[in-house]
């Protein structure tokens, strides 16, 4: 939303008003805990070029 990319808040937000539509959270989750936020705060989708890392960090996990 603001050039930076999602944010918990933005989602959040997003969320409040949308409730029945997909969410897609993109730019700065690079991570799986904040892959994870993302998920908690309603986001239904995740945009990132570090799928890869995110995946092998969910891997060492489970």
């Amino acid at each position: 939303m603001g050039g930076v990319g999602a944010t918990i808040k933005d989602i959040k937000s997003i969320k409040s008003v949308i409730s029945d539509m997909p969410v897609k959270a993109s730019g700065g989750v690079s991570d799986l805990t904040s892959c994870l936020n993302m998920v908690e705060a309603g986001a239904d989708r995740i945009g990132t070029s570090k799928a890869l890392i995110i995946y092998n960090e969910w891997k060492k996990e489970n």
